[in-house]
């Protein structure tokens, strides 16, 4: 192809050009890297154009914020009047006074609200200096014996072993998850100063918590699988080649190639997503095969005693159109994520065949430029010495010839069973699709992070003290207090009721509107 014959010769001719247009390049993407924004919500996940993702937004801009997050608190005995003295102590001014943004914490509700509508007054909680220490202490258990209690209170707020309460907390809608973040870190520190006794403690549970663990868990995976994948090329190469300059040179085309990636998600305001956390280490397993190809063609050709200039147009115009094709194939396969209803699934997809074409891009265009000024400056005799030493290197490398038997071996085993081959295959293709069909599919997003994520701890606990907190709400429209309407509703409220006892389950439904 004339394309590739014309790349090899501006690589030849004018590398020092090459390598700079790619720095101005990579300059610009740098400053893209700075715009990429987190996304791990679980409307991330749901196309815009969904009904439920519509009628999410419709009640909060009719209704306001209707997320509520959840703090479990433990203790030897959350009703005595030294602990109902801390509940009561919780406010939002004084988790603004420990750290939290002014405006950011909306709301925040306890066991003892329902006491305080009762008695009319804030100042009739026991523990308050106001109030005589018997008298609230009366109110207090008059408050805890009363139907209301019994009815509201034992089960969903407090357990039945009067162990544990939660108390709800509300954001400020529209919050940004680096805001969101930012708020639980000081409400966390604000809670653990109240809750200070020694049987005491606090967890954090809902939405907004799993979203700050998951971007936790995603920054810190995205760091331990780039180690790892980079472990992995090091050694790679290091047995392919066996000099420093062709491990570095083909790490840092692919360092290059992941930071016009990033920089490009940032410019066009891609989000970055649990999809994301894979797309280092797959780029880089993919991409790793273009540069070894190309540089193992130069040293064939070198090996022959060509000088680098005709090597990098003869391995360009040879390997390099392979190359092409078989980034064209890997293309073709990710643009199939790019149909997707799923936003980060098609994300996934746009950025994964932007990975592939830049980093082969740059395999064919900063790679062999970099190798001439490397190689081509060398006197003949220091060219011919340096041959020599990689060609004995290559004689005795032991992994070469051991994968050679392998494949030769495999090879001719295949030839002579092939009807074995064959039946094994048939065998092992039935078996995966009956595997198959026993998958389950789960849309449970916090089983996204590990059971030992404080979220998820704090949530488990929750489940096992009160049961399931996730719930569902109901957009209903027209005239709501049409008679027919309001009949309607009841019965809708008593037919989620009557179904959830017939699953098994204690139903907390109620229709919203």
């Amino acid at each position: 192809m004339k394309l590739f014959g014309i790349l090899a010769k501006m690589s030849e001719k004018k590398p020092w050009l090459v390598i700079a247009a790619a720095a101005v390049i990579t300059v610009f993407m740098v400053l893209g890297m700075g715009r990429i924004h987190m996304d791990t919500s679980n409307e991330s996940m749901v196309p815009k154009d969904y009904d439920s993702l519509k009628a999410l937004e419709t009640i909060e801009d009719e209704f306001g914020n209707v997320d509520w997050q959840y703090v479990i608190v433990t203790a030897d005995d959350v009703t005595t009047p030294l602990f109902a003295k801390k509940l009561y102590g919780l406010s939002i001014e004084g988790a603004e006074e420990a750290g939290a943004k002014k405006g950011h914490l909306a709301a925040i509700e306890t066991y003892l609200d329902g006491m305080n509508k009762m008695n009319g007054r804030r100042d009739s909680v026991p523990g308050e200096t106001v109030v005589d220490p018997d008298e609230g202490l009366k109110k207090l258990e008059m408050y805890l014996s009363s139907e209301y209690a019994r009815n509201r209170l034992f089960g969903e707020v407090i357990s039945e072993d009067r162990t544990a309460t939660l108390v709800k907390f509300q954001l400020k809608p529209g919050l940004k998850e680096k805001a969101q973040a930012e708020l639980l870190e000081s409400f966390e520190s604000y809670l653990d100063d109240t809750f200070d006794g020694e049987s005491e403690n606090a967890y954090i549970s809902g939405s907004a918590a799993q979203s700050r663990d998951n971007s936790k868990l995603m920054s810190s995976e995205s760091s331990k699988l780039l180690l790892i994948a980079l472990a992995f090329l090091i050694l790679i190469l290091f047995m392919t080649f066996r000099r420093v300059s062709d491990i570095a040179l083909p790490l840092f085309i692919m360092m290059i190639s992941v930071t016009w990636l990033f920089g490009f998600m940032g410019w066009i305001g891609i989000s970055y997503t649990m999809m994301s956390v894979m797309i280092v280490p797959l780029m880089l397993g993919i991409n790793i095969a273009y540069v070894i190809h190309l540089l193992s063609r130069y040293y064939e050709e070198r090996e022959t005693g060509e000088n680098p200039y005709d090597a990098v147009n003869t391995s360009m115009k040879t390997v390099g159109i392979a190359v092409f094709l078989t980034a064209l194939t890997t293309v073709f396969g990710f643009v199939s994520f790019t149909v997707s209803d799923m936003p980060p699934l098609r994300d996934f997809g746009i950025l994964c065949l932007l990975g592939v074409v830049f980093s082969f891009l740059l395999a064919v265009t900063m790679l062999p430029a970099i190798m001439v000024i490397r190689d081509g400056n060398k006197k003949d005799e220091k060219r011919r010495k340096h041959m020599e030493k990689i060609k004995k290197q290559k004689d005795k490398a032991w992994y070469g010839t051991f994968i050679d038997q392998i494949l030769s071996g495999s090879a001719v085993a295949a030839y002579r069973y092939h009807w074995l081959v064959i039946g094994l295959l048939i065998v092992i293709i039935g078996f995966s699709i009956f595997a198959g069909f026993q998958l389950d599919t789960d849309a449970d997003f916090s089983n996204f992070l590990p059971v030992n994520t404080p979220s998820v701890k704090a949530g488990n606990l929750i489940s096992e003290k009160f049961g399931s907190r996730h719930q569902d709400m109901l957009l209903v429209k027209g005239d709501i207090l049409d008679p027919d309407n309001l009949k309607a509703l009841l019965e809708l409220e008593d037919d989620i009721a009557l179904e959830s006892v017939k699953a098994g389950t204690k139903s907390r439904s109620t229709a919203k509107v």
